[in-house]
């Protein structure tokens, strides 16, 4: 009697969801080999499975600055750069923005004092000998003080 065998079943999942793994199938005997009858093939195997290559996601570096702020003081405007590290393939995460414009440069610009023409307070304090008279200079209105928060 020639051994028998039934139909191949897979035995557990793929080792990996994607990038290739293995999976185990088996057959079971039917019909013992008897009497000088034909052995059984092989009852167990391998197959590839889950070939498909695995999503990469983009990947970016650090931002850097791009030349120089656009003000010295005051609050100004500067680019930002980052490179991509790992570019995004078979259906992975695309990459985020790759510039962006940040604050720079937001504490106040120095105020210099500037003053008005002198004026006249009034008559000296005696016709002759060591006599004084008081005088003014009239200053601008100052700035109002500006805070500069910074965007991240």
């Amino acid at each position: 009697v020639n051994c028998e065998v039934g139909s191949w079943t897979d035995q557990g999942s793929c080792s990996r969801k994607c990038g290739g793994g293995k999976q185990e199938r088996q057959r079971a005997v039917t019909t013992a080999a008897a009497h000088g009858g034909a052995s059984c093939p092989t009852l167990t195997r391998e197959l590839d499975c889950n070939t498909k290559p695995c999503p990469v996601n983009c990947e970016v570096g650090s931002w850097t600055d791009q030349g120089s702020c656009s003000r010295k003081c005051g609050g100004g405007k500067q680019e930002q750069q980052r490179a991509v590290t790992t570019a995004a393939a078979h259906g992975g995460a695309s990459c985020p923005t790759l510039t962006r414009e940040v604050d720079c440069n937001t504490q106040p610009c120095p105020v210099n004092c500037e003053v008005g023409s002198w004026t006249d307070q009034g008559s000296c304090s005696r016709k002759c000998g060591g006599a004084s008279r008081n005088s003014n200079v009239r200053l601008p209105p100052q700035p109002p003080m500006v805070v500069h928060h910074a965007r991240i």
